[in-house]
């Protein structure tokens, strides 16, 4: 539980000791509460980001049984090591040389935080502002958030608030609300850097964690965006894990933006495929600068467009209501699309511009199969995250 150090004081003496094993900071053991401890507990959570193993389990990396701040020092200042310390999914096929070295200025920022005096320990604003100097050319799995600059106190519980975002707005501002709001419009390779650097960010909490994390909420609602076009995920009021030993959850709640939803989720049953689902219809979205809410609901829902499709048909005992419309709509929409070839058509005009060249019409129509593949009526059928990431991150890296 957050703590307000009292007026006039530097610290809070005989504090209850309390936290996560392995983010407890040495003075908080003898009751001492201050900022460093918080700047110790962020050099665990640096650590654990780095190598993709909570600190709780750090012994079982074969690198000695303790798991103490002076042993990754010693792993950190011998440069050979730091590849084996580094989690597989950043390393991939291998660094550069570049990578290698922000990936140890990293590690020796952690080991900082890590220190066993708190004078010795940078403070909050000087670590985001290091981590500031190389955030947007670090190739890693996760994406950090903006620091947080300060807690509302007016409201009974403190509420988090990021620094300089909103006023950048939601990627829905940009890409539906961009005129009213006077936002600058979106390229196509921004589009496609945002949406890769998305998908970055689900297939981390997919596979990041002991248990994966169901988002179950997506929208470009949920994405504020930076001056720089970074998108920065908020709000996990309806996020779940899947529990230990099982592959999805049964009874979950339905709840979810109209249009991003799985049809699986109608019937209670949320996993990682819905978050796929939902992200089809995000990149739907980009693509097409359409709002999928006004789309849904719009007068272009006439009856054709609900063909039925066979999960449909094995239903035909039951009246097609209209959730079941809404839950299949969606899919037939996009496939329509993609089978008539009138991907141009429902392009965002200002990505076609006065003409596309043959490269990018490519990589356009490449998005949108992914985009259909995203929306596939049965989980089984879709990608997972981490598929769609390397995907787009190959369409990205070829653009110019």
């Amino acid at each position: 539980m957050p703590e307000c150090i009292p007026e006039g004081k530097t610290h809070i003496n005989d504090a209850q000791v309390r936290g996560y094993v392995g983010y407890i900071a040495p003075e908080l053991c003898s009751g001492v509460l201050n900022e460093k401890c918080d700047v110790y507990g962020f050099g665990a959570l640096l650590l654990e980001l780095l190598s993709g193993r909570l600190i709780s389990k750090t012994k079982d990396i074969d690198f000695g049984s303790s798991s103490e701040p002076m042993l990754w020092n010693k792993i950190i200042k011998d440069n050979s090591s730091i590849i084996e310390l580094v989690d597989p999914i950043i390393v991939g096929d291998g660094l550069c040389s570049e990578t290698q070295h922000q990936l140890i200025v990293f590690a020796e920022l952690a080991i900082k935080c890590l220190s066993v005096t708190p004078e010795n320990r940078p403070t909050m604003i000087d670590v985001a502002k290091r981590l500031r100097q190389f955030i947007h050319v670090l190739d890693c799995k996760f994406i950090l958030y903006t620091f947080i600059c300060n807690f509302l106190n007016e409201t009974p519980i403190p509420i988090l608030v990021f620094e300089s975002l909103f006023k950048y707005g939601t990627l829905q501002d940009h890409i539906d609300r961009h005129h009213e709001l006077h936002l600058e419009s979106l390229s196509w390779r921004q589009r496609l850097k945002i949406t890769m650097e998305i998908a970055n960010t689900f297939a981390y909490l997919h596979v990041g964690f002991p248990r994966p994390i169901v988002y179950a909420y997506i929208s470009a609602l949920q994405f504020l965006l930076d001056e720089h076009y970074v998108p920065k995920l908020v709000d996990f009021s309806y996020a779940e894990c899947i529990p230990e030993g099982q592959t999805q959850i049964k009874g979950a709640q339905v709840r979810g933006f109209i249009g991003f939803m799985a049809p699986e989720q109608f019937n209670g049953v949320l996993n990682e495929s819905c978050d796929v689902y939902g992200f089809g219809a995000l990149l739907f979205e980009v693509l097409t600068g359409q709002w999928i809410h006004n789309l849904v609901r719009s007068n272009e829902m006439k009856d054709e467009d609900f063909k039925s499709s066979s999960e449909i048909k094995d239903n035909e005992d039951r009246e097609l209501s209209y959730k079941t419309k809404e839950k299949y709509w969606l899919c037939n929409f996009v496939k329509k699309i993609n089978e008539d070839n009138r991907l141009i058509e429902a392009l965002d005009p200002i990505i076609v511009g006065d003409g596309l060249c043959p490269e990018i019409e490519q990589q356009l129509k490449v998005c949108m199969k992914l985009a259909v593949k995203c929306l596939s009526y049965s989980g089984e059928d879709r990608p997972t995250m981490i598929d769609v990431a390397k995907q787009l991150r190959q369409l990205y890296l070829s653009t110019s």
